[in-house]
């Protein structure tokens, strides 16, 4: 008997799986899975950690529940999430970054969420850094201002109340339903980190799903971790 086959879930409830994605991080990204092990036990299904080629292997000491999926080779963040997703099983898919952790419980409020909402395809969190401030977790669709007067002069432009019918969450702390993510077609390989996160959002609402964020479930994500400029 698998682990989760040893949880109790309600009759006919959606199974829930924590998925991070790791590259040479394996202590950030057992961090990452560690945090929710103790935070959920058996209310999520499967925990998952998708190596993308390390050059280090993993340690010795992971927990019996992760399962861990070795890639043979690095093929960078969108196609070693894409095929992360892949190595998933169950309904609702839990991301975090490697270098994001919960603060809180999430697996019963992001089922509840996504049980109560049939057309719910893509739920972004609220994440916060080591002093408790809040970080960016999501954001609003570019407009034609933003590309025309660049990121630098469009910040500095008066900010309009975020319309959920163009809300972005970013993809390093968010639960997406498996069957959405089918039909959307998945993560684009051709993108990188900062296109990724507005092109999954984008394409889940132009296959007719709801994208919102639950303000009750809190991760830590200081950000900035990516090495790269967005001009690039």
């Amino acid at each position: 008997m698998t682990y989760a086959e040893e949880s109790s879930f309600p009759c006919g409830s959606l199974s829930i799986g924590v998925l991070v994605l790791n590259y040479n991080t394996w202590d950030l990204a057992l961090r990452a899975l560690n945090a929710a092990i103790d935070l959920e036990k058996e209310n999520v299904n499967e925990y998952v950690l998708f190596d993308d080629g390390s050059p280090t292997p993993p340690p010795g000491n992971i927990d019996s529940r992760i399962k861990v999926v070795l890639g043979h080779s690095n093929r960078g963040f969108a196609r070693a999430l894409a095929s992360a997703f892949s190595a998933m099983t169950s309904d609702i898919v839990v991301l975090f970054d490697s270098d994001a952790f919960p603060l809180v419980p999430f697996s019963v409020q992001t089922r509840r969420r996504f049980q109560e909402d049939p057309g719910l395809g893509q739920l972004g969190f609220v994440t916060q850094d080591q002093f408790g401030r809040q970080t960016e977790s999501f954001f609003g669709e570019p407009t034609q201002w933003s590309l025309i007067l660049g990121q630098a002069l469009h910040a500095r432009v008066p900010k309009t109340p975020l319309q959920t019918s163009k809300l972005c969450v970013i993809t390093g702390c968010m639960a997406t339903r498996a069957e959405a993510y089918a039909q959307a077609g998945g993560f684009d390989p051709e993108f990188d980190f900062l296109d990724i996160d507005v092109d999954y959002s984008m394409r889940m609402r132009k296959m007719g799903w709801k994208v919102d964020v639950d303000h009750s479930i809190t991760v830590f994500h200081a950000g900035g971790g990516t090495p790269q400029l967005v001009r690039h």
